[in-house]
């Protein structure tokens, strides 16, 4: 049935799948014979009808995300909820959902929207797709090279008729070679963001935050250069902050990360250097990265995640050349998107076994 002019609630019993799909598909093979999966988002349509095999579920037919009324009315005696974070799996709708709510599985890396405490204590499995690492990797390099050499004030030069003739000193940019480039959070993303700076050259990888110091990783990332670019860990903030070309933030979201990057932080930082975050908007106090970059504290950020989101579009940092923002896109690459979905749709398959 229809909710409003553009979105449909729809139910569906796939056909059977031919036998000559791959395993790859045939690990999704009868998840239930029961009515009882929620999808809340429409998802890579192909992998839902090839992927599982007679199976009726209720699928929110849209992009959008389902409004907050339809999912706890739609929640209500499923076993399973493959979700996106933009749907909130708080108590409220733990409640709703009663007691048979097994399998919580997210199509996204991080599960601050997911009250994972209280899942794990109803004995609720609560599974994520950790299978972004290098496409969120390329982007947060992406954001730094277009920060870095001006790339978005170079081409609105370009449409508005600014661009004349060649001058020494327009529209110059910072290196990455022979810079010092520090990684926020040496984790699977923050590592692979490393091993794509080492192709350009920089003097030292500096990391910082996490668990402490990560010899295994510092190993790997040696030998890819050859032993010939430094990789070290620096434990304190400020220092790791003031010895920094380039902060890239990788670091998980928790109660000690929020508003990590604050005045203090912008003051710590070099008035050149350049902030890079694709890990969560909340990491950032925004109204003191306003201030750090019309005051010039810090030269130029890239951001990929922003709180909240969407960001309004008045926002004071969409007036700011050297602020360049992406809507959340780490993970949008074809392949990514499609590997999350399969994964999500694997491990709600295997949550309920």
């Amino acid at each position: 049935h229809h909710l409003g002019d553009k979105e449909m609630w729809i139910r569906r019993l796939w056909p059977s799948v031919p036998h000559a799909h791959s395993r790859l598909f045939s690990q999704m093979e009868c998840v239930s014979a029961s009515p009882d999966v929620l999808v809340t988002r429409r998802i890579c349509s192909s992998l839902m009808e090839h992927l599982i095999e007679e199976r009726q579920f209720a699928c929110w037919d849209s992009e959008d995300p389902m409004p907050r009324d339809v999912l706890l009315k739609e929640c209500v005696g499923k076993s399973g909820i493959l979700c996106t974070l933009n749907d909130k799996i708080d108590l409220e709708l733990l409640n709703t959902c009663g007691e048979q709510l097994r399998v919580v599985s997210t199509m996204s890396v991080g599960v601050d929207h997911i009250n994972v405490e209280e899942c794990e204590r109803r004995g609720i499995r609560v599974f994520f797709t950790p299978n972004l690492t290098e496409t969120t990797a390329e982007l947060a390099a992406s954001l730094l090279l277009a920060v870095n050499r001006r790339l978005v004030e170079s081409e609105r030069a370009v449409r508005s008729g600014e661009w004349g003739a060649w001058k020494p000193e327009w529209l110059l940019g910072r290196d990455i070679f022979q810079s010092t480039v520090g990684v926020y959070g040496l984790g699977r993303i923050g590592e692979h963001f490393a091993r794509i700076m080492l192709g350009f050259s920089p003097q030292k990888i500096l990391y910082s935050g996490g668990r402490g110091r990560k010899p295994e990783a510092e190993e790997r990332l040696r030998k890819l250069s050859g032993g010939t670019i430094p990789v070290q860990y620096v434990e304190d903030f400020n220092e790791f902050l003031a010895s920094c070309d380039v902060v890239s933030n990788h670091c998980a979201y928790t109660s000690s990360t929020h508003h990590l990057f604050n005045e203090a932080a912008f003051q710590a930082m070099k008035s050149s250097a350049v902030l890079i975050n694709t890990g969560r908007g909340k990491h950032v106090d925004q109204e003191a990265l306003v201030h750090a970059l019309q005051s010039g504290a810090i030269a130029g950020a890239g951001l990929d995640v922003t709180d909240p989101e969407p960001l309004p579009t008045d926002h004071p940092l969409l007036d700011l050349p050297t602020c360049l923002i992406t809507p959340h896109i780490g993970s949008a690459s074809i392949q990514t998107r499609r590997n999350m979905a399969q994964l999500a749709l694997h491990q709600l398959d295997q949550g309920l076994q």
